[in-house]
């Protein structure tokens, strides 16, 4: 301590004797002063180093405990608190006894806590402690308890198995409690079975894989195997999924085919009307050219005819310088009717 008066009585720490020291220790620990308490038992501790009160003292200063009925309360194990091994180490035959009776009690307490747990890892701490301290209160049925405990959540985790690792869990929750029951038996159709799953797994993954895909022929494989691990982990659902997706991909081909088809009647139909559109377009350009052909052959074949020596048409001509109408009408009538006949 730093000052050299006692805290608790106010005399000279150097005037303490160590029964003097422990005495005062105790009172801090009542007044719940445990620092102080702290600081006192380790003054006692300077003094005699082997002094097994000394460590006792510093662990109920620790543990926050007023004395060693405070102490059979505390929630938490204190066998590996240094305070408490060397008190045992230098305590003397019936100090010892005490010790484990205080130790067992809280171990007892703590392990009552864990069995309450529905967690296997608490309930096999439970079961180990128990069995730790077997002759102590009823921690013999209280392990058996726990046994029962273990053996029902194995069971049930081994009946709701699908997975390798489901398997797996249920295995080693049979193996805490070897010799109970039919635990042994449970134990080896577990590992079986979780070889089994491995198998089925392989199959499941791939599927899941397959599943991802967009290609219907994928999804069609997914499918299948699917169907052959229809009892694996949740291969059911999965199997609903992957069918109605099927489902959807086979209409929605469907429908794109027949669209492809109506698309491709429609496109014959248009290559037909702009063939027919373009036949009629020949033939239109076909009859102007022939009637321009005809056309300027008939004015040709006029030009021709009128600029022929001898021709009536000459002679129509001098009719008409003649002033003789009349004969340059009989002419006329005459032309006309010699191209009536020409066409």
């Amino acid at each position: 301590m730093e000052n050299s008066k006692c805290i608790i009585c106010g005399k000279d720490i150097e005037a303490h004797d160590i029964d003097a020291l422990i005495k005062c220790g105790s009172s801090a620990l009542k007044s719940k002063k445990w620092s102080e308490a702290e600081s006192l038992f380790d003054q006692v501790i300077k003094k005699d180093n082997e002094e097994a009160r000394a460590y006792f003292g510093k662990l109920l200063a620790e543990c926050e405990c007023t004395d060693e009925h405070d102490l059979m309360k505390h929630p938490l194990h204190i066998h590996d608190k240094d305070s408490y091994k060397k008190a045992y180490q230098f305590a003397d035959d019936a100090f010892k006894r005490d010790l484990d009776n205080y130790n067992d009690e809280i171990s007892y307490n703590v392990a009552c806590q864990m069995y309450a747990s529905k967690d296997i890892s608490s309930l096999k701490n439970a079961l180990n402690t128990f069995t730790s301290i077997i002759d102590h209160k009823d921690s013999r049925e209280m392990a058996e308890k726990c046994k029962e405990k273990i053996y029902g959540y194995a069971v049930e985790h081994m009946t709701a198995a699908k997975t390798e690792k489901d398997f797996r869990t249920a295995k080693s929750e049979f193996e805490i409690i070897k010799g109970y029951s039919d635990a042994d038996a449970r134990a080896a159709e577990c590992a079986a079975r979780s070889d089994d799953s491995t198998d089925k797994n392989v199959i499941y993954q791939e599927a899941l894989k397959l599943g991802r895909s967009d290609s219907m022929i994928d999804l069609k494989n997914a499918i299948k195997k699917l169907e052959e691990i229809p009892d694996y982990n949740d291969a059911k659902q999965k199997l609903e999924i992957f069918r109605k997706r099927y489902r959807e991909m086979t209409d929605q081909s469907t429908q794109g085919q027949r669209q492809s088809e109506i698309d491709r009647q429609n496109t014959i139909q248009r290559m037909q009307e702009e063939e027919e559109k373009k036949a009629a377009r020949a033939r239109i350009t076909k009859i102007i050219v022939s009637a321009v052909f005809i056309v300027l052959l008939v004015v040709i074949l006029i030009i021709f005819y009128k600029n022929t020596p001898g021709s009536d048409t000459g002679n129509e001509m001098v009719l008409y310088g003649n002033a003789n109408y009349y004969g340059a009408v009989i002419s006329s009538d005459r032309i006309n009717m010699d191209f009536e006949e020409l066409l």
